[in-house]
């Protein structure tokens, strides 16, 4: 939406919420009052007498339980915004309501209520037509829906994989959504929201022809091309993948990292220098990771069973592949390359090259 419009719609809206609180009575116009002059204690318990007078009361306990939120009183919360909706609603009270409850829900864990009101919320003020508390409620959808898909993704099973990536889908298009209606100032406050979503998108294998709708958000396509393009989603799953792999390593899950590892090989490009030693070093801990997951130590190292003889050749795949990425970088990057990235690629073609598997066929 053009800025210009933005705020115009903006203004109008603002426009009619005073009109409406002028119809206010009296003792409800004085609660207000407080609230605006920053004195919470006497608005509220002015906004309390309203409610319990039958002034506004809807209205008055929809703020009060936006209060509560502030305090972080959540169930008290919830239950103010639901008498204020028993009471009915002015015009005014609505946002207090849908806010209240909305966040309420969300901080104690209950998300299916959370996205509930959350659409109420987006339809009412999209008939209403206030972009700006549209705008904040799509983020808020988005942030639900990216709670949702974080844990999820982490598991690389089939199932919590496709269950995050549409949950991370709808987070997308929310957030973009949001964007679309106002950008302005981005970069201070979407930029972290839209790393974070880009990240389990990255994750769950989420790739630009995934996200059909980006391609009607023209006003936001300079936003949408840096975040959600495939080079930058290829690179971040190379990335996340690498560390989920370790993670993984770090918690005994080898099976998982295994995983994690080759997902990272699949996508790992071998053009520029870095990449190519960098993809080295998956290459070899791949490997290591490969022969601690099936014990090849000792006496089951000479096994000559078809599935240990089979995994060994596995293994010497993989580790032949890290000496070849290493040979085809000059001594003087590689080195360089170490520094940065310790133990580095050196140590690990000269681990690869003294260890027994390579000299058996």
């Amino acid at each position: 939406m053009e800025l210009n419009n933005f705020q115009f719609k903006h203004l109008e809206w603002q426009k009619r919420f005073d009109n409406e609180l002028s119809k206010a009575p009296n003792e409800f116009k004085q609660a207000w009052s407080y609230f605006c002059d920053g004195d919470i204690a006497t608005a509220e318990k002015s906004l309390a007498m309203c409610a319990l007078a039958g002034l506004w009361p809807g209205t008055a306990s929809s703020i009060l339980a936006f209060f509560e939120l502030e305090k972080k009183n959540y169930y008290r919360a919830i239950e103010l915004a639901l008498a204020g909706e028993n009471y009915g609603l002015e015009f005014p009270g609505y946002w207090y309501y849908y806010k209240s409850l909305a966040s309420s829900y969300n901080f104690i864990d209950e998300l299916d209520k959370c996205i509930r009101v959350i659409n109420e919320a987006i339809d009412f003020f999209t008939v209403e037509d206030s972009p700006s508390d549209l705008s904040g409620f799509y983020f808020h959808k988005s942030n639900v829906f990216k709670q949702v898909a974080g844990p999820l993704s982490h598991n690389i099973d089939g199932k919590s994989q496709s269950d995050a990536k549409e949950c991370i889908k709808t987070a997308i298009e929310c957030l973009c959504k949001s964007l679309a209606i106002i950008s302005d100032g981005w970069e201070s406050d979407v930029k972290p929201e839209l790393e974070g979503i880009a990240r389990i998108a990255a994750r769950v294998g989420i790739r630009r022809n995934d996200l059909p709708f980006l391609e009607e958000m023209l006003e936001i396509k300079e936003i949408t091309n840096q975040y959600f393009s495939d080079s930058h989603l290829v690179e971040l799953c190379v990335i996340v993948s690498f560390n989920e792999a370790n993670n993984n390593v770090e918690t005994g899950n080898r099976v998982d990292a295994d995983l994690w590892f080759r997902r990272a090989l699949e996508l790992a490009p071998e053009e520029k220098k870095d990449d190519i030693a960098f993809k080295g070093i998956v290459y070899y801990l791949t490997g290591v990771n490969l022969l601690r997951l099936h014990n090849l130590k000792g006496s089951n190292f000479y096994q000559m069973d078809e599935s240990t003889i089979n995994i060994r050749r596995d293994i010497k795949s993989l580790w032949n592949q890290s000496v070849r990425l290493y040979n085809s970088l000059d001594p003087g990057f590689v080195a360089d390359f170490d520094k940065r990235m310790p133990p580095g690629l050196t140590e690990s073609v000269w681990n690869i090259k003294r260890d027994p598997i390579m000299n058996l066929m």
